[in-house]
């Protein structure tokens, strides 16, 4: 709303966007999340919003602008044509279309995309190849519950440094059971998913000196300061963390996730034995459908 127009306003015949903002659809084609709602809430004269974060096949129009996003991976490719009509400046008409790019198994390479993808392999092997840590068991990803991996990887993602308060905390760990598990460290907590939206966490204990941060669905010291750190995604708002993003204030450390997490497994006695940390504890079933 607010680049929009002085883009127009220096000549721009369009003007796209891109968002790391997603959105899913029903078997009816009515789409719903974040990319959506922010749609809703465009005011100036955008032509396209080319999304992505969910990974999902998305083709609509929301308040007049079409949205695409080709699922993830390069397993699609999103094919927009717009109609534009200079005597009225704006576009008449559009069609998307949902190219679906992965090849069947057994499919030939095809040969100068085979020759360039193993020039860059050759280029980027010393790194690539390198050994970072040795797991002496498979660690997997669980969505709808604490994993194993999901608390590793939480343990070494110390990158934005906040301070929230007991309020604020609350209504960010609320985020974190909102539809599907996100993995915590330095805390551990309770919540029941049969509750609403924005009252499902129970109780909530600070890891180190088992301080109580909620009691009884409330937090215990509303107006107390806590250092919590992110990554910078998360900080910004996304996948529902608003209450992360009204920190009073944040420390970009300047880590890069992937350095991080290389730093923490090297320095892990080897080879690495993890488990659940039990963390988190669900105190009744999901909502039909929530965790799929």
């Amino acid at each position: 709303n607010e680049l929009a127009p002085s883009l127009k306003a220096e000549g721009a015949d369009l003007i796209f966007v891109t968002v790391h903002a997603g959105a899913f659809g029903d078997d009816q084609g009515v789409y719903s999340g974040e990319v959506i709602d922010a749609a809703r809430r465009i005011t100036a004269p955008v032509d396209l919003i080319v999304s992505g974060h969910t990974h999902s096949r998305v083709e609509t129009v929301e308040n007049g602008i079409p949205i695409v996003q080709a699922r993830s991976s390069g397993t699609a490719l999103g094919v927009v044509t717009l109609s534009y009509l200079r005597e009225l400046d704006r576009v008449v008409d559009h069609t998307i279309d949902i190219w679906t790019t992965r090849h069947s198994a057994g499919a030939p390479p095809h040969g100068a995309i085979a020759d360039l993808v193993a020039e860059h392999r050759a280029e980027v092997a010393e790194i690539a190849d390198a050994p970072i840590a040795r797991l002496a068991d498979t660690l997997s990803r669980e969505r709808a519950e604490e994993s194993a991996l999901g608390d590793l990887i939480a343990d070494a993602q110390l990158l934005m440094r906040l301070e929230l308060t007991g309020a604020q905390l609350k209504r960010a760990l609320e985020a974190v059971v909102e539809d599907r598990i996100g993995q915590v460290s330095g805390i551990r907590f309770r919540f029941d998913p049969s509750r609403p939206e924005g009252d499902r966490v129970v109780d909530a204990t600070l890891e180190e000196g088992e301080v109580a941060v909620i009691r009884d669905g409330r937090a215990v010291e509303p107006e107390r300061i806590y250092t919590v750190t992110a990554n910078n995604f998360m900080v910004s708002g996304g996948s529902g963390y608003d209450a992360l993003g009204e920190a009073r204030q944040s420390i970009n450390t300047g880590f890069i996730d992937s350095e991080v997490m290389m730093a923490h497994l090297a320095q892990l006695p080897q080879p690495i034995r993890y488990s659940i940390q039990g963390r988190i504890e669900r105190l009744a079933p999901w909502p039909p459908g929530s965790e799929e």
